[in-house]
């Protein structure tokens, strides 16, 4: 392993485990210990890879030393500052997002006496709605630290750099607006996304900015999408990552052949693509490894994955330790080290089980796409079963039936948009097949979630059983001497009949009881579920103040009980802790009869919200039941 590789692993893996430990004192008493090991190694000139211990020794050491001195200077003066309102001015950073009831804005604390630390505000008065990034902010806020949210430990705020939250409280005052180059980015990203509102129609226009710059303000706004995508296994391809950067650079080296020019031009405009699209960790993992692609021939150096991933990860962890306990850092590289580590064999095996036809260049495709979607599934399902609480199972079918077309659509959109910029209405003719595209992934996308089961939910324990019992069955054959072939064949035939069996038993084991009471844990809100037999009753479905959605909490719970459907959902009033979860509750089941209680005039909204969602799902109109209180007036109407 190379001396690069060596170091990045060390501190990478430092980092990690710094943020196991109790306190900076801890990191810092294991720095001085792997500091004295180094030391040591240093002088025992007899020893075996003794520079390789030394350097890996070092490297730990500042790992550690680093998080500590990144965790004082951030989170430790974030939470010295908790609960405190203050005078505060801000440095905006990005564009302001327009929420139900306020809006939010990201930006740098600028206050003097106060440490220069990110913050993103809350303004109830809607003024920063008109605010640009690099404007002064001034306004006076209630601090609080952003390692919490709801009452809970929250980490994706101090992965991404924020470090403080603040309440408006009063007026806010919009100062001067200072321009930066760093805010260039931000601009380019804003003009885009308002190209693409004029190129793409509105059906196509959340997923088409998803899909090109990450930006999923408008995809969340559609629960449909959203859930089929997640239950189907293809989320990762709104999720800017290796995958966009090299449907990048071929897009580049199609337009200008492949020569040290091209690929040097190629590296200033993945790196600006990067910038675009905020940066995630899983794009900076791609943009670092793609660079030392794209320099190897340049510098005339050997391009070594395992180095410029584990550099990738070094640069990411360096720049935010914090970043570490990210969901999208440990899927991105779990993803490509499994890739790196499994692709090129899986593919290999696919292709001699084609004998004489895997030459042709639709098997070498579909082999293509097969390994790269079971590796990447290797190393990230333990992830996304911990994290997520949900393994998608089909996500292989999905990817082969939507790969090719994913391609299409990423490359026609970025010349729709390139064409729509100079003259719109070339752009929005470039748009018709790509609208053709996207329609056939979504329709692919919600056909594959329908299927039973191509989830599977690990809230129940013998899901977790049998995510483990299936590596130690692949662990157990390859280390038995058999074929290659039965390697994989026993242990994914057993998989299959163990999970068969699994889901069976689950099912079993809730119909054969008379009553079963589940109170689900959503937060601030409420969602009772009673089974009796295979009959299903719901008891509202909401919450708010929660960073989950209670439809996705209470889905997930009901398809790991092994419920196909909802027979009753009952709504005791239509309060949003009581029913917002309902829209996304549909998207995971049907929901074959909603009895609903009286409702005052200014529930109509949110009645028709839920039973609007309910026709789009293609389902049936539900009887509703209405008490004896409700009003006249409207029992009539809805009769």
């Amino acid at each position: 392993m190379r001396t690069l590789a060596i170091a990045s692993v060390s501190f990478s893996a430092a980092v990690f485990c710094s943020a196991f430990l109790p306190g900076t004192a801890a990191a810092g008493a294991f720095a001085v210990a792997f500091s004295l090991f180094g030391i040591l190694c240093f002088f025992l000139p007899s020893l075996t890879r003794r520079k390789q211990l030394c350097l890996a020794a070092f490297a730990a050491a500042f790992g550690l030393l680093w998080s500590a001195l990144y965790s004082t200077q951030t989170v430790e003066k974030a939470k010295a500052l908790d609960g405190q309102t203050l005078p505060v001015a801000i440095v905006l950073s990005d564009y302001p997002q327009t929420g139900s009831s306020f809006v939010s804005a990201r930006g740098i604390l600028a206050t003097e006496g106060l440490p220069s630390l990110g913050i993103k505000i809350y303004d109830t008065t809607y003024t920063l709605s008109s605010a640009v990034p690099g404007q002064y902010v001034a306004l006076t806020a209630r601090l609080k630290s952003a390692d919490t949210r709801y009452g809970e430990p929250y980490e994706a705020y101090l992965a991404s750099g924020i470090y403080l939250t603040g309440s408006g409280k009063g007026a806010v005052t919009l100062g001067e607006r200072v321009f930066s180059p760093r805010y260039l980015p931000v601009y380019a990203k804003h003009f885009i996304l308002s190209v693409a509102d004029r190129v793409f129609s509105p059906d196509i226009s959340p997923f088409m900015k998803s899909l090109l710059l990450g930006d999923k303000t408008e995809f969340y706004q559609d629960p449909s999408l959203e859930v089929s995508m997640s239950r189907s296994g293809i989320m990762h391809i709104v999720a800017v990552s290796g995958m966009h950067i090299s449907f990048l650079v071929g897009f580049l080296w199609l337009l200008f052949g492949h020569s040290a020019i091209s690929s040097l031009l190629s590296l200033v405009l993945v790196w600006f693509f990067v910038l675009i699209t905020g940066a995630p960790s899983s794009a900076v993992r791609a943009g670092v490894m793609q660079s030392f692609l794209l320099l190897a021939p340049i510098l005339r150096r050997e391009n070594d994955p395992p180095t410029s991933l584990s550099a990738a990860l070094a640069v990411f962890l360096f720049a935010n330790p914090y970043s570490v306990r990210s969901a999208g850092l440990q899927l991105s590289f779990c993803a490509a080290a499994g890739i790196q580590l499994f692709a090129g064999r899986i593919q290999s095996f696919l292709q001699r089980c084609f004998g004489r036809f895997s030459s042709s260049r639709p098997v070498r495709s579909l082999t293509g796409i097969l390994a790269s979607s079971l590796s990447v599934m290797i190393l990230s399902v333990p992830a996304t079963a911990i994290r997520f609480g949900s393994v998608q199972v089909l996500s292989p079918v999905t990817n082969i039936l939507v790969m090719w077309a994913v391609s299409l659509c990423f490359s026609g959109g970025i010349a729709a948009l390139l064409l729509g910029a100079i003259f719109l209405p070339a752009g929005k003719l470039l748009a018709l097949p790509v609208r053709i595209l996207v329609r056939y992934i979504i329709l692919a996308s919600r056909a594959v979630s329908a299927i039973p089961f191509a989830s599977l939910y690990t809230c129940s324990d013998f899901a977790v059983y049998w995510v483990a019992g299936t590596y130690i069955l692949f662990l157990l054959f390859l280390f038995l001497p058999v074929s290659t072939r039965k390697k994989f064949f026993y242990p994914f035939t057993l998989s299959v009949v163990s999970l068969a069996l699994l889901l069976t038993g689950t099912k079993i084991r809730y119909d054969r009881y008379a009553g079963v009471f589940s109170v689900i844990n959503v937060g601030q809100g409420e969602s009772v579920a009673v089974f009796s037999g295979d009959k299903t009753l719901m008891i509202d479905c909401g919450s708010i103040m929660t960073a989950d959605s209670a439809g996705d909490v209470a889905g997930s719970y009901l398809l790991s009980c092994g419920r196909s459907s909802v027979d009753l959902l009952v709504l005791t009033h239509l309060h949003e802790d009581h029913v917002n979860g309902i829209p996304v509750l549909l998207e995971y089941l049907p929901i074959k009869e909603i009895a609903i209680s009286a409702y005052a005039p200014d529930e109509e909204e949110m009645l028709s919200t839920i039973l609007q969602s309910h026709r789009q799902g293609g389902r049936s109109p539900p009887r509703r039941y209405f008490n004896s209180n409700a009003y006249t007036a409207e029992r009539r109407r809805c009769q």
